[in-house]
């Protein structure tokens, strides 16, 4: 016979075993599934715990989202293309503002149009960006982050893994018109800022066509905490305004690794047409190396600006403007076609230095200039380096490959510091026994048509009419041919002395070698004023013209007197003869054949002078060539 004992002790664990399924089964992991069981992503996220999955079906959402500091992960069924986040209506696509750690995830989503409908916010605050991660530490993965106004992701003491995104298409979130100086420094890609303790991992990431109104068209790096990581991703065409640093501008940092990377195509206005590094030295000039580049493929990127200034060297491909002694250059491909150096050292900070980058096992080569400016000196010929054609060839619709027989296969060294194991294409990064330079490993068949390189100009209309006082615009397309790397040069021929023609964004082109075509506007401004007496129509007197304003102008003074003190008469019949003088003041415009929008093609005389406008775009870089195309302009005279 049992013992009434054992029987409660069996009956008290039964019931502590019950209790306990029952806790485990509402700890369990639950999948919160959108819109089946919330409608929208914030109720999914505002519904979830700490292990939960948000689960979103494909489809558009048009909302803004906030993490709320919860590990979750947020992702779609069905990835990035099918599942948008559209953030027109609000500032910030995605929130990290509550402490987020790597296990709070978002994955697969397209985040696009952040600030759309507040664009542009000329009133400082709040930002706009597709992403905000402030004082936390998320993972961004799998995502299309494009055509956001700030930045595309912006971190703020804070740090994320970003990796297996594309980021694209990121521009001002102020009038562009209006802000091309360095003060707000919105546009990149990435931007990380501030000592969060932790490094930020950049990753496996397309980052292209962003345009900063400053520095770091693709990423922007100010006094970011770590060692940020930026390694296996391509960054190309992507522009920096007024600063430097097309790719990549590092500012008050001097940690950061930057690790077989395909960076071209990218230009900046002043200097650095790929990197712009402004290294802090620690306050010491004999600090070790702690920014290292390895294994990069950094190809025909450019600047805009033709005058550069007798105090500054500038460089295409790389520009160090301090401590350029912390660098370490291992196994990289820099290649330009530009008469300015590829890489510089700027003179102004030279003290900041015991030395020059240290540089090993390195292809540095430029087809129309010198490799090295400033106060650093070339250092082809010792420790490996070499100033060859890399001979890149296209490989698998790839360009950047080395054909087999280039000077950079088997040239690399393989105790270069943060070797990847394997190349951008995932194969064994060591064939051969030794390591090949840039991203890719192995020669590949192919040649180069050398004699193919070139380009072709077009213009999307032949002629254009400009009234006094507009503007008109016209599209060049220019199309290399051939693998062409090097820059192009905009002029054009000598316009009337009232007309104003100009070129935007830039007057010069990077072209890096994967024959992606470029397009850039010309724009056509008469800048005389609009005509007055010379009216076609007109059988009345510009005085009587001039009456009528000063009618209406009356009438509004008039009322503006009414509202302060109406005197002796009612308030209403100050409203009414204004009413009754601003009507006489339109009847009379409107009879006088006024110089509104809608006849303002019929009130010029026929007067007007046609001016063809040759534009000439001249290239060089592996082939010197020039080209033009011509505009018939025709301008009405004042």
């Amino acid at each position: 016979m049992s013992n009434p004992m054992d029987i409660n002790r069996y009956f008290i664990m039964g019931i502590v075993s019950l209790f306990s399924m029952a806790a485990v089964t509402a700890n369990a992991q639950t999948t919160i599934h959108v819109p089946a069981d919330q409608p929208t992503i914030q109720s999914g996220i505002d519904a979830a715990i700490n292990g939960d999955t948000v689960l979103v079906a494909p489809g558009s959402y048009s909302e803004g989202i906030d993490l709320k500091g919860k590990a979750i992960t947020v992702t779609s069924s069905d990835g990035a293309a099918r599942t948008i986040i559209d953030a027109s209506q609000v500032y910030v696509g995605v929130l990290f503002g509550s402490g987020e750690t790597q296990a709070s995830v978002l994955n697969g989503f397209t985040i696009q149009n952040a600030g759309n409908n507040h664009w542009p916010n000329n009133a400082h605050a709040p930002n706009m960006d597709g992403l905000q991660i402030i004082g936390a530490n998320p993972t961004i993965a799998n995502n299309i982050i494009t055509h956001n106004h700030g930045y595309g992701i912006e971190i703020n003491f804070g740090s994320a893994i970003i990796t297996g995104n594309t980021i694209s298409y990121t521009t001002t979130q102020y009038d562009p018109n209006q802000d091309f100086g360095c003060d707000y420094d919105d546009g990149a890609g990435i931007q990380v800022s501030g000592d969060a303790g932790m490094s930020t991992v950049i990753s496996n990431n397309i980052i292209e066509h962003n345009k900063a109104q400053c520095d770091g068209g693709a990423i922007r790096l100010w006094a970011a905490a770590g060692v940020p990581n930026i390694t296996n991703n391509i960054i190309r065409y992507n522009q920096a305004y007024n600063g430097g640093g097309g790719a990549i501008a590092m500012f008050n940092g001097f940690r950061v690794s930057i690790i077989q990377n395909l960076i071209y195509g990218n230009i900046a206005f002043q200097t650095g047409g790929g990197l712009y590094l402004v290294t802090g030295n620690g306050g010491s000039t004999t600090n070790p190396l702690s920014v290292f580049l390895v294994n990069n493929t950094i190809v025909g990127n450019g600047i805009s600006t033709t005058t550069p200034g007798t105090a500054i060297s500038v460089g295409t491909q790389i520009e160090f403007a301090a401590a350029a002694g912390q660098a370490g250059f291992f196994n990289n491909l820099i290649i330009s076609g530009d008469s300015f150096p590829a890489i510089a050292c700027d003179p102004t900070y030279q003290y900041l230095s015991a030395g020059p980058p240290v540089t090993q096992n390195n292809d540095i080569f430029n087809y129309a200039g010198p490799t090295f400016g400033g106060w650093c000196p070339d250092p082809a010929g010792s420790n490996g380096n070499v100033s060859a054609d890399p001979r890149f060839t296209t490989f698998s619709n790839q360009f950047f490959h080395l054909q087999s027989g280039s000077a950079a296969i088997d040239s690399g060294t393989n105790s270069a510091p943060n070797l990847p194991i394997l190349d951008l294409n995932g194969n064994p990064r060591i064939q051969n026994g030794v390591v090949d330079m840039g991203v890719y490993e192995g020669g590949a068949p192919g040649s180069t048509n050398s004699s193919q390189n070139g380009f072709s100009i077009s213009a999307s209309q032949a002629s254009l009419t400009v009234l006094p006082g507009h503007s008109q615009s016209v599209s060049l397309t220019l199309t290399p041919t051939g693998g062409y790397t090097g820059s192009i040069s905009l002029t054009r021929s000598t316009p009337p002395a009232y007309a104003l023609y100009f070129f935007q964004p830039f007057t010069v082109l990077a072209v890096p070698g994967d024959n992606s075509t470029l397009s850039t506007n010309f724009f056509v401004t008469n800048a005389a004023s609009p005509p007055v007496g010379n009216v076609v129509s007109d059988s009345h007197s510009p005085a009587f013209l001039s009456l009528g304003s000063f009618i209406g102008l009356m009438g509004l003074f008039l009322l503006n007197n009414g509202k302060k003190k109406q005197g002796n008469l009612p308030r209403h019949s100050i409203h009414f003869i204004f009413f009754f003088v601003l009507a006489m003041s339109v009847i009379t415009e409107t009879s006088c054949g006024g110089n509104g929008s809608s006849g303002g093609s019929s009130t010029t005389t026929s007067n007007s002078s046609t001016f063809p406008v040759v534009i000439t775009a001249t290239g060089i870089g592996n082939a010197s060539i020039s080209k033009t195309v011509t505009i018939n302009v025709t301008i009405p005279p004042q």
